[in-house]
């Protein structure tokens, strides 16, 4: 896991040694209906591209107990921007980790979202995904969720 984390890391400092000013870093907070919640740190590179390094928690009530698992990845994205509230990306995402909610170790997705800027810092959007998932079981996933990012 720390592998992981440290190549994320090296990856986003290697793309952010271009043009210091035309960056720009937030904070967010994702929440999806199978009962995932993930912090995200988006990092946009001249308003035309997104890295976002996320981290999610998943904690599912099977009746005997709650069990959580943790899993961690990146999103490589292409912003447009539609409007001067709105924006779409698209992309995709890697994750790893324990992921109880699909039984899948990693995934792979294809990602869509959108951005409703309610201030030039705060945004709340929605983001629908489909990718392959692979581990102790492997198969097709879905995932929607609903994302509020602040940025610095």
């Amino acid at each position: 896991m720390k592998k992981i984390i440290i190549s994320t890391l090296m990856v986003a400092s290697l793309s952010l040694s271009g043009q210091a000013k035309d960056i720009s870093f937030g904070m967010g907070i994702g929440v999806s209906g199978n009962s995932k919640t993930v912090i995200k740190a988006p990092i946009d590179l001249n308003g035309e591209y997104r890295i976002e390094p996320e981290i999610a928690l998943v904690s599912v009530d099977d009746g005997s107990g709650s069990q959580n698992s943790y899993s961690v990845g990146s999103g490589f994205y292409i912003l447009n921007k539609t409007s001067e509230s709105t924006s779409l990306y698209y992309g995709g995402k890697a994750i790893f980790g324990d992921n109880i909610s699909t039984d899948f170790s990693s995934e792979v997705s294809a990602v869509i979202g959108f951005e409703y800027f309610m201030d030039p810092k705060v945004s709340l959007g929605a983001e629908a995904s489909f990718g392959f998932g692979f581990g102790d079981v492997s198969g097709y996933a879905t995932d929607s969720s609903v994302n509020l990012r602040y940025y610095f």
